[in-house]
């Protein structure tokens, strides 16, 4: 579920996970897909575990539904909430499990896993020795090994919560959430935060573009929020000066932006505010027309395949049933589309 829900961690979780034997890489179905592919992390239903993973051939339009059980005969946990490749392994954070697994990007098979996180979000290389996870319910980025795959240490962050990250020339820039207004920006050599920037209420995603220019996006809340709302808007910050250059405002305070994702040129935008919208960087207003509408759809999460430029965006149906990903092309037209799971939330691109 998206993270403006209140939620409530559940103790059992592990416990479930690992209801399945002590050998965990032993039976399973032989997968083999070689080459590039889209991994789709459906969240499914917070707190019943039913969180998957979904792999799309984009060649032979061929789409394998859950693989991690399929491949390794134990569930994948409690809210499938992203995943990264590195060092060419799968790193699938389970929010709610607090875990983040590793598998073959190949066959799918599990290769080892990262226990003792408490809300893992988002995690990312930082250097050739370690990498970084932010975390939902605790005041702190965790440092993770790379080789070793363990907790070697943290950064305590002066925010309850942290989203995602981008890195630009050397730094790391990190989203605070759950009602804050700032961004950070650590230097990882260091594992210090270097400065933070105010900008507006629940920054949830960001994009460097060609120019070096920070865009951040900022959701504003949810009605009825304690913390309480305020418009969203779309940021562009300076990175050499790390001072905001430009708001733009969205014209409604129902209004509730997210997924913001770049080309791989840097000089086009896109985000989901319940069409799919894409502006240039160097327009000087958020777009009025959608790239592609979201009429009788109820659209969730997008990202940019940067090899390409082709776009692939989710359709939640309901939140219950089982979900449809699109793919466009970088002109808006329809190429493809296929069932994923339920609540397909993110994307990794393997190319």
């Amino acid at each position: 579920m998206r993270i403006f829900i209140i939620k409530i961690i559940i103790l059992c979780a592990s416990l479930v996970v690992f209801s399945c034997g002590n050998d965990l890489t032993t039976g399973g179905e032989q997968y083999y897909r070689a080459g590039k592919g889209v991994f789709v992390c459906n969240e499914g239903n917070y707190m019943y575990g039913n969180a998957s993973l979904s792999y799309y051939n984009p060649a032979t339009r061929e789409t394998d539904n859950e693989i991690f059980y399929n491949a390794n005969n134990f569930p994948l946990g409690d809210v499938c909430q992203s995943m990264s490749i590195i060092d060419s392994k799968g790193f699938v954070v389970v929010n709610n499990s607090g875990k983040i697994y590793v598998i073959d990007i190949n066959t799918f098979k599990y290769v080892g896993v990262i226990a003792g996180l408490t809300s893992p979000r988002y995690i990312m290389k930082v250097s050739d020795e370690k990498m970084y996870v932010t975390d939902l319910y605790t005041p702190e980025i965790s440092i993770i090994d790379t080789k070793t795959l363990t907790r070697t240490g943290s950064i305590a962050m002066p925010v309850s919560s942290t989203e995602r990250m981008v890195m630009h020339n050397g730094y790391v820039y990190v989203c605070a959430y759950s009602g804050s207004d700032k961004i950070f920006k650590i230097d990882p050599a260091t594992d210090q935060i270097v400065s933070s920037l105010t900008v507006t209420k629940q920054p949830n995603s960001m994009a460097v573009d060609a120019n070096g220019a920070l865009w951040v996006l900022c959701d504003g809340g949810y009605y009825g929020s304690p913390l309480g709302q305020e418009r969203a808007t779309l940021i562009k910050v300076n990175t050499e000066r790390f001072a905001v250059e430009k708001i733009y405002s969205f014209p409604s305070m129902d209004m509730s932006p997210s997924s913001l994702c770049a080309t791989a040129q840097g000089d086009s935008l896109y985000y989901v505010n319940t069409s799919v919208y894409k502006m240039s960087v160097s327009d000087t207003s958020l777009p009025s027309e959608s790239f592609v509408s979201g009429e009788g759809k109820l659209f969730y999460a997008l990202a940019v395949d940067v090899e390409n430029g082709e776009v692939y965006v989710s359709d939640a149906v309901n939140y219950v049933q089982k979900g449809t990903v699109m793919r466009y092309s970088g002109m808006g037209r329809l190429i493809d589309s296929f069932k994923a799971d339920i609540n397909p939330g993110e994307f990794c691109f393997k190319n």
